[in-house]
């Protein structure tokens, strides 16, 4: 398979943060506790999540809580996030890249009884072409013409063009195998059934998780701990000092202004991947005044990107240029990013019919850094070119019940994916999280047309065209791309961050 990009994790270690009385109340529903013994279950905190059922997951905390139920086809292992076959055994493709052979792993059981087959990947992929599941892949696997079943355990697809990156799409969080005969629907949000290195022991929504040892699963000696807890916290500086009062073992996102602090100490470990996480300021492109592109300028046209990425992300990162596409991937175009320009900005909203400037909401999530910062900067940047920014505020789960998709302008954290798949999801017209509900025919042809080509400096040149596109007329404000933060206690050993969110609890234990 042609890989057309290399990933990297930089790991850092060491911090702790002082315990205030939060930390107890965090873990109430298990009663305040001290220091975590040797032999007590691996303790997780993350923000809670309403679905877990891949297709339908949406932030980083419900691909956590996935990688622990589910498996994929391929995972990214290791401090070099090698590509490694998982429920696959191998994949073949034709010399066009057209069409693509996968074999799964013979002797691999669900959480039900059922053994792996072709049918189980034939349902999965069938799945995401359900309207009424709406998973974002629809937008991804389109090029997808037949999928045939050669044997029990092999599936043939044919692709309506070439795609050499087929493979990477599987990488996706919701592109977790699901077993062909379980209610999903009915079930899947209250009994989760995977072939996962966990079992689900009891699971009360929002509040916490108990998971113990899959004593079958399919890879010897995995997992080493004999159980996890996953606790619900909303609040990650609560999070944080209930880790460090001995309460939790790891939080898979540390705030910003918390690292320096915490690499200073020696009970906590501290871990940084560099990646294409981003916190987007998106406006919907269907509705007024965002419908005439010259507003959309001005609101990129505000922004200071390096103050905005010091103060909000402590440096942490990248400078973007509103185009989506991480400077990380060699065939990042390496365009010149755009600078703060007030008085251009009031002159695209005059000219729009909007002399006295524009009032705006932003719903942005509370809870995940650094949105809220990027919308406060944001908001204070704006001011001067007539831009009246007022902020709503929300937890992560009321943010995508109630905003997402619907309010007019949102700000949300958005995870590292391969450039491709991730124009398919957010930009790509008609697709199921283009919250922006952009469509511009240009954009899709490019797509389709850097899907296929394998060569990277011809690559490149379309993605200069499409970031060019994006960067001019797209639907978002997106002004870094930032590195994200784990914490464990020091005595936890074999957790890893992933670019693609599928944190690996497999080899995790303690010390």
């Amino acid at each position: 398979m042609t890989q057309l990009y290399e990933t990297a994790n930089g790991i850092s270690r060491r911090a702790a943060l002082k315990l205030g009385a939060a930390g107890a109340g965090a873990l109430a529903v298990f009663g305040a506790m001290p220091a975590r013994a040797k032999d007590a279950p691996i303790r997780v905190l993350l923000a809670p999540e309403p679905k877990i059922v891949p297709g339908q997951l949406r932030a980083g905390g419900s691909a956590n809580v996935a990688s622990c139920i589910y498996d994929w086809l391929f995972r990214l292992e290791g401090e070099d996030q090698k590509f490694t076959p998982s429920l696959a055994e191998r994949a073949d493709h034709d010399a066009e890249f057209k069409i693509w052979t996968i074999a799964l792993r013979p002797g691999v059981f669900f959480h039900n009884g059922t053994e792996l087959s072709a049918d189980d990947l034939i349902f999965t992929m069938n799945r995401h072409n359900d309207a009424a599941i709406g998973s974002p892949l629809k937008a991804v696997f389109t090029q997808i013409r037949t999928m045939e079943k050669v044997d029990k355990l092999t599936v043939r697809f044919v692709l309506a063009q070439p795609d050499p990156d087929f493979l990477l799409k599987f990488l996706d969080k919701n592109a977790a195998i699901l077993v062909h005969d379980y209610d999903y629907a009915g079930q899947g949000d209250a009994k989760p059934c995977g072939t996962g290195p966990f079992t689900v022991e009891e699971y009360v929504p929002s509040q916490y998780m108990r998971l113990k040892r899959n004593p079958s699963y399919f890879v010897a000696g995995l997992p080493k701990a004999d159980a996890l807890e996953i606790l619900f916290v909303s609040d990650p500086q609560t999070q944080m000092l209930s880790l460090e009062a001995g309460q939790g073992d790891i939080v898979r996102t540390l705030p910003f202004d918390l690292v320096a602090k915490y690499q200073k100490q020696a009970a906590i470990s501290v871990q940084r991947l560099a990646c294409g996480y981003f916190t987007p300021i998106t406006m919907r492109c269907d509705q007024k005044p965002f419908d005439d592109v010259r507003v959309r300028r001005a609101m990129k046209l505000v922004v200071d990107r390096k103050q905005m990425l010091d103060n909000a992300a402590m440096g942490y990162g990248e400078l973007a240029n509103d185009d989506y596409v991480w400077p990380g991937f060699p065939y990042h175009a390496n365009l010149p990013v755009k600078q703060q320009d007030i008085a251009q900005a009031r002159r695209l909203l005059a000219e729009a019919g909007h002399p006295n400037g524009i009032d705006v909401e932003i719903v942005c999530e509370s809870n995940r850094p650094p949105v809220r910062d990027v919308v406060l900067l944001y908001q204070q940047m704006a001011q001067a070119a007539g831009i009246r920014v007022k902020v709503k505020a929300v937890s992560s789960d009321i943010f995508y019940a109630q905003y997402f998709m619907k309010a007019t302008v949102v700000c949300e954290s958005w995870g590292h994916r391969e450039a491709l798949d991730l124009l398919a999801v957010s930009v790509r017209t008609g697709a199921t999280w283009n919250e922006g509900h952009y469509s511009n025919p240009e954009l899709d042809r490019l797509i389709e047309e850097a899907t296929a080509e394998g060569d990277l400096e011809k690559r490149r040149a379309l993605f200069g065209r499409i970031q060019t596109i994006l960067s001019d007329d797209g639907p978002a404000v997106i002004p870094f791309f930032h590195n994200v933060f784990a914490a464990s206690r020091a005595d936890v050993k074999g957790f890893l961050l992933t670019q693609n969110w599928i944190n690996d609890y497999r080899f995790v234990t303690r010390g």
